[in-house]
């Protein structure tokens, strides 16, 4: 009765198990009836039913069954029982697969990645285990496993039988930047800021890396240490800064004398959100700068900032905002939140053009006027 749940249903109900002449056919029927539960999702019902034909006789199939069921609640625990029993019980590639993703699913990742290893060794045509090992290690902070399998999902281009042109192009591309990112040890950023009036005589704003200084022109190096610089996507930097303004109504001529010199830490606690805190100590270069400390807050949100690889152009959304304490002489504080709205178009996944509208406020406080 293929196709036909209810009818199967109705034709399993019709019939009294305890009529049956043997475990292993009681075994069979519950197990049945719990795969038509299961399907129609009244996982409550499956779950009895498997019980009932462990019950009757313990089978890998059974506790399979039973663990899919688990899962499906998200009860990873009582699905990790389930599967580990099955695997003793028959030591199956998909039950060791299923017992893999549940312990992943869990938590467990230790144990997820020692399972998918072992997969991988006696059977290396699990191709989609090769990525799932090189984020679980990066999960786990093993970088150089984490970039180690990243470089081998990039070698099993060829064997994505089920990936499309574009979204083959966007997965490689994906590992590619996991690498870049994990290995990265050296950052160097320039900013410029002009206004033709001259209104606005600061950075309006430089993104994460620069944020809101007091200059309108400057060069930023950042360092990661290896180990402790980049953990899971929470990355320690040491940090040096050269800054100066442009003079008044100047294009490229600057005010030697107010250039400001910077070096300090940040850090970017979080894995999963763009927020990072900083200690800078200030000291003059030019002689009308200052020697101060800079104890700096910011973050950012957005929508379609970095590549889509083999995507043409979509939205570009980006607000950023910073509190900054300047902590000793001339103690005062600022705060700025800057907006951006435009649309991007790629250039052959080497290069955005993203023209857009911004707005800036900032306040500073005290007030210097």
């Amino acid at each position: 009765m293929a196709g036909q749940p209810e009818a199967a249903e109705a034709t399993l109900l019709s019939i009294s198990p305890e009529q049956l002449e043997s475990a292993e056919t009681r075994m069979l029927y519950y197990e049945e009836l719990g795969r038509i539960y299961k399907d129609s999702e009244q996982y409550d019902k499956a779950q009895d039913a498997f019980n009932s034909a462990i019950a009757e006789q313990e089978s890998a199939t059974g506790f399979y069954l039973l663990g899919q069921t688990l899962e499906s609640v998200e009860d990873y625990k009582g699905a990790i029982e389930a599967f580990q029993r099955a695997v003793e019980l028959n030591p199956a590639e998909a039950y060791k697969t299923s017992l893999g993703y549940a312990y992943y699913k869990d938590g467990e990742l230790e144990k997820a990645a020692l399972v998918f290893g072992g997969l991988l060794k006696s059977n290396a045509d699990y191709i989609s285990l090769t990525e799932d090992l090189a984020y679980i290690n990066k999960q786990l902070c093993r970088n150089d496993l984490s970039v180690a399998w990243f470089k081998q999902a990039i070698n099993n281009k060829e064997f994505y039988p089920n990936e499309t042109e574009d979204s083959l192009r966007r997965k490689i591309y994906d590992f590619k930047e996991e690498v870049r990112y994990i290995t990265n040890r050296w950052d160097i950023t320039g900013f410029y800021s002009y206004a033709p009036d001259d209104a606005n005589f600061f950075s309006d704003a430089q993104g994460f890396q620069i944020g809101v200084l007091n200059n309108t022109a400057g060069v930023e190096l950042a360092y990661i240490p290896p180990k402790i610089g980049f953990r899971n996507a929470r990355i320690f930097e040491l940090i040096a800064r050269v800054s100066v303004n442009r003079l008044n109504n100047g294009v490229v001529d600057f005010d030697a004398d107010g250039t400001q010199g910077a070096a300090g830490v940040r850090y970017k606690p979080f894995s999963d959100y763009n927020v990072a805190v900083g200690v800078e100590r200030l000291f003059r270069i030019g002689k009308n700068a200052e020697d101060n400390t800079l104890v700096r807050v910011m973050g950012s949100v957005d929508d379609g900032w970095a590549m889509k690889a083999a995507e043409s152009n979509w939205n570009y959304s980006f607000l950023y905002g910073e509190f900054d304490q300047y902590v000793e002489d001339q103690s005062r504080s600022i705060f700025l939140i800057h907006g951006r709205q435009g649309w991007t178009w790629n250039v052959a996944d080497q290069l955005l053009i993203s023209p857009h509208a911004y707005i800036t406020y900032q306040d500073i406080l005290p007030d210097s006027d």
